[in-house]
């Protein structure tokens, strides 16, 4: 009866060992693939912030064009009312 018992033991404590061993192992396929869609998160994040900071400088040169429009068109404003004023006095001269 002891040696029965104690090739049940033994046959226990090999199971137990056997089942401590068999802990599912990391398959590097998948973490390979999970490094690739980091990395490609990474690079979608910095072409994200890439397309931000061009269209913020689209913007500004954007709003310096409209502002440099918006001055010529003062400029020539100024010019036809100037050239009107020179001629309403070159026809005021004239009629006298």
């Amino acid at each position: 009866m002891k040696k029965v018992l104690s090739l049940l033991a033994i046959a226990a404590m090999f199971s137990f060992v056997a089942c401590n061993n068999s802990e599912p192992k990391e398959d590097p396929a998948a973490a390979e693939e999970a490094t690739n869609d980091q990395n490609a998160a990474e690079e979608m994040e910095d072409a994200t912030n890439a397309m931000e900071d061009a269209a913020g400088d689209a913007a500004d040169a954007a709003g310096d064009a409209a502002g440099a429009v918006e001055e010529a068109a003062g400029d020539a404003a100024d010019a036809v009312e100037e050239g009107a004023e020179k001629a309403m006095d070159k026809k005021e001269e004239a009629a006298h």
